[in-house]
């Protein structure tokens, strides 16, 4: 049994990078379990009484973790190589996003409700490049949706593409 922890940010969005487990520190509750298949699971509060949950493969790489503070829950997703795979944050005011990264730990898609209704879905190049991007808002006398397509020429020159309800 575990009985020291600490719990690791994962990566901003923006910089995604692979994630080790550390079971040194001293969270404030630790409980684990083995699973048939290998996945250690750990139950813990951290230092800022947040609830976690990661589950670490044979290798020791976390493939899935869970923080509830009580206003925002944050689900990261890992392959076996701990890098990470999808991000899923839930506002407790509605809010929430999602988002998704290549086998490299790129950003690729990521899709954001708002609180007051607003949606937008973004995909981005390798590069970090916004390739597509649909925007909702209800909130217009007439709802309008907007999508902004880029497409890049033969010699890789940036062609953008509006397409508006109005």
């Amino acid at each position: 049994i575990i009985e020291n922890h600490t719990e690791e940010e994962t990566p901003a969005p923006a910089e995604p990078d692979s994630q080790e487990a550390d079971h040194q520190g001293n969270d404030q509750q630790v409980s684990s379990s083995q699973q048939a298949d290998g996945v250690t699971v750990l139950h813990s509060t951290d230092n800022e009484n947040r609830k976690v949950i990661q589950h670490i493969n044979a290798k020791g790489m976390i493939i899935y973790q869970m923080i509830d503070d009580g206003e925002r829950v944050i689900k990261h997703t890992f392959d076996e190589n701990g890098i990470i795979r999808e991000e899923d944050i839930r506002e407790s005011n509605g809010a929430w996003s999602v988002s998704a990264f290549d086998a490299a730990g790129n950003l690729i898609r990521e899709e954001i409700q708002f609180p007051d209704g607003v949606h937008v879905m973004r995909e981005f190049a390798a590069d970090g490049t916004v390739i597509a991007e649909e925007i909702y808002d209800p909130n217009q006398p007439a709802p309008s949706h907007e999508e902004k397509i880029v497409e890049f020429d033969a010699n890789g020159n940036q062609m953008i593409t509006w397409i508006n309800s109005k």
